[in-house]
């Protein structure tokens, strides 16, 4: 079976978190990462645009595009963003490319989360 270590890191500035990964053997196993959180009261139709334009920067940058699924039962605007990677070492390279790309993170961080709402969740597509 394919094994990897992933932990993450709380990073403020950075409004997600600053991924350090290891991987072993992890070359041909697909994986979804699912981002959940909630958006500030008030702010579901700026997230709506937001979001848009962060799907279309991130297509046209070569970046995983998001699926969003907005929630319809449990806490008020609460969203999740589903990312779809052939295998762990593309999604960690997806990550080191975020920390270094400012307008990504720009575009992310005008989406209206909520303070220490994110939370992130790795599965492996069988």
């Amino acid at each position: 079976m394919d094994t990897a270590e992933v932990e993450y890191v709380a990073s403020e500035s950075y409004q997600g978190s600053t991924v350090i990964t290891t991987t072993r053997g992890a070359g041909n196993m697909a994986i979804e990462v699912h981002v959940r959180g909630r958006i500030e009261s008030g702010r579901l139709a700026d997230f709506h645009d937001a979001v848009k334009r962060y799907q279309e920067y991130a297509d046209a940058n070569g970046y995983a595009v998001a699926r969003v699924l907005l929630g319809l039962a449990g806490p008020m605007n609460s969203v999740r963003l589903v990312y779809h990677y052939p295998d762990l070492n593309a999604y960690a390279a997806h990550e080191v490319r975020t920390l270094t790309d400012r307008e990504y993170a720009e575009i992310a961080q005008q989406m209206g989360f909520v303070d220490g709402s994110l939370h992130y969740e790795i599965f492996h597509v069988v």
